[in-house]
């Protein structure tokens, strides 16, 4: 007999948040990580491990992210998606590897299994290498941060855990943009075992037109990651589209 999949049951008494309240508590889980420092600081105060446990329900790998006990949390750039900055889950477990999660994920129950959201994940992996190469041709001491101003080192660029690679007008955007202005192509995505994400485009002529369009509409900038996390915080009071 197959063995029975584990899934992940609420505390007693206890309900997943709504995407209202889930916003507000993502809100909290922000501030609680916002940091002063270039520094990655983990959250360790018992408050906002409770917001994250409240909030991680929502998330539709939920049952992984809560198996165990939580220590604390930090925000950093994102395991798959350099560029991108997401939650990362500290365990109390001695030698368990912190967990990476999207926290916008949380805002939606089953975002990432919705069409959007497997679109979106697909709009993005089909354009990281463009993000790639726009850093590697920024690996000077001329560069600055769009957000503060200030010069990049080279030293400094070639991390990329300090310097992100930032769309100007939200990726989301400009994907919307190209759909509008292709409404006739197929957007079928299929599920694949990929490093970086789940799912492609099912049509590679629609991938190669959308990977065009990008290059040529998507103005990218570099961020220190500190300032990417600033600007990410700021983004997030405006969560409608979500």
């Amino acid at each position: 007999m197959a063995p029975r999949m584990r899934t992940h049951r609420p505390a007693s008494g206890s309900r997943a948040p709504t995407k209202k309240t889930s916003t507000a508590l993502l809100q909290k889980l922000l501030a609680a990580a916002k940091l002063r420092h270039k520094e990655i600081v983990p959250v360790r105060d018992e408050n906002a491990i409770t917001y994250l446990r409240r909030i991680l329900p929502m998330h539709y790998n939920a049952a992984e992210l809560l198996d165990g006990e939580i220590a604390g949390f930090y925000i950093a750039e994102a395991e798959n998606h350099p560029s991108t900055v997401g939650f990362w889950i500290e365990y109390r477990e001695p030698g368990r590897p912190a967990k990476n999660f999207s926290y916008r994920k949380c805002t939606k129950k089953g975002g990432d299994t919705s069409r959007a959201g497997k679109l979106q994940r697909a709009a993005r992996v089909a354009v990281q290498q463009q993000l790639w190469d726009y850093k590697a041709q920024l690996q000077t001491d001329a560069t600055r941060c769009e957000e503060c101003g200030s010069l990049i080192d080279q030293e400094t660029m070639l991390d990329h855990q300090k310097v992100h690679i930032d769309h100007k007008s939200p990726l989301v955007d400009v994907f919307g943009e190209f759909r509008r202005q292709h409404d006739t192509l197929s957007l079928a995505v299929i599920k694949v075992e990929h490093e970086m994400a789940e799912y492609r485009f099912e049509n590679r002529e629609t991938e190669s037109l959308w990977e065009q369009f990008h290059l040529v509409h998507a103005t990218l900038q570099p961020l220190h990651a500190v300032c990417h996390r600033k600007k990410t915080t700021k983004d997030i009071q405006s969560c409608a589209a979500w």
